[in-house]
């Protein structure tokens, strides 16, 4: 996904911006939580990097982040 721009003070000054788009969080118990606030446009969400990465991120809370559930699904 390209960058997006730094962002403008109100004195013209570019300042570069961090932003938290994804976290995840383990608690006793074996509960995990994967959540991300990507995904604001069916461009973001038909591009192959963003499927990559929540799939990864469903698989990991459900503990099956593992070559087994990550195999490319044969050809049509």
């Amino acid at each position: 996904m390209p960058r997006t721009p730094d962002t403008q003070d109100k004195a013209g000054e570019t300042t570069e911006v961090t932003n938290i788009l994804l976290w995840t969080n383990a608690y006793a118990g074996n509960t995990r939580v994967f959540a991300t606030t990507l995904g604001h446009n069916n461009q973001t969400v038909s591009d192959a990097r963003y499927l990559d990465l929540i799939t990864r991120g469903l698989l990991w809370s459900c503990n099956k982040l593992n070559d087994d559930y990550l195999k490319t699904p044969p050809s049509k």
